[in-house]
């Protein structure tokens, strides 16, 4: 046994076993031999040929790779048998699809902000010479003035639509603010803010 587990060691491989007849005689010859728990994963004596499967299935599953969802579903199999919490594999989130979501939503926040930014700039290089080309557009100064009423009643009514919009969106991003505080968010001026931005646009 002694060769076994050095060549083990050596390989960096392990061993298990499912004994009936010997009476856990094998595994007891390997524990006898300094370093066994290195190489030793487990071993079952079974006599039953049921418990025979169970323990074979068991030393199968030793052997396999486990990813981090399926330890988090062990885990509560040992919870749900042990202490009685209810545990459903569904519940685990789903990491892949959470971050597509969130990237989805930031760049359609990304794109709108960026088209404002677009329309915000052309306004402001149009602004200085916008007097002049209406006033080629309307030479007639009754037609002139008739234009200019309804230019000055949208840009009244745009700024005023803007305050407002602006109010709720401040008063949206404090009442957030106050509730993530509440119940104890991190980054609560953050989210808040975010918040701010994406009712605004």
């Amino acid at each position: 046994m002694e060769t076994l587990v050095k060549v083990l060691k050596e390989k960096n491989k392990t061993i298990s076993s499912c004994e009936s007849l010997t009476g856990g005689l094998f595994a007891s010859s390997i524990v006898d031999v300094s370093g066994a728990s290195s190489v030793l994963v487990g071993s079952y004596v079974t006599y039953m040929d049921k418990a025979k499967e169970i323990a074979i299935q068991k030393i199968k599953n030793m052997s396999k790779p486990v990813d981090s969802k399926e330890k988090l579903v062990n885990f509560g199999t040992y919870l749900s048998e042990s202490i009685g919490i209810k545990f459903d594999a569904n519940m685990i989130p789903n990491i892949t699809k959470i971050a597509a979501n969130i990237g989805s939503s930031v760049a359609g926040i990304a794109a709108s902000f960026g088209m404002v930014l677009v329309y915000l700039t052309f306004m402001f290089v149009e602004q200085s010479t916008f007097n002049r080309k209406f006033s080629a557009m309307f030479p007639s100064k009754r037609q002139s003035k008739k234009m200019r009423y309804i230019l000055d009643s949208i840009d009244t009514n745009m700024k005023k639509y803007l305050f407002v919009k602006t109010a709720i969106s401040a008063i949206t991003g404090v009442a957030s603010f106050i509730w993530l505080q509440l119940i104890g968010v991190e980054f609560a001026g953050v989210w808040a803010f975010i918040v701010f931005i994406t009712s605004y646009i």
